[in-house]
């Protein structure tokens, strides 16, 4: 599975990334390897709560909306492994 992970400047330090295709899914990182690996993470956690409500998972959006505070945001297409096991 890949998802977009917009990452946006903190202005007081630090990324934050956002999930456009999973409402909700967002998180930071004090650099942006940080902020990626934690993407990675909350996407996976995001996944296995659906999974466990007999959700699928979405796919990712082929358009990507930026807010107005969101100035300057790096788009990147992070590929995670759903290692998911849901009894």
């Amino acid at each position: 599975m890949r998802y977009t992970v917009l990452l946006i400047r903190d202005p007081e330090g630090g990324y934050v990334a956002r999930v456009p295709a999973l409402p909700g899914c967002v998180t930071e990182g004090d650099d942006l390897p940080e902020a990626l690996d934690n993407a990675r993470e909350a996407i996976l956690a995001y996944i296995e709560s659906l999974a466990l409500d007999g959700v699928p998972a979405p796919n990712d959006k082929p358009v990507i909306e930026l807010y107005e505070d969101e100035k300057e945001a790096w788009a990147i297409r992070v590929a995670v492994k759903e290692e998911t096991a849901v009894a």
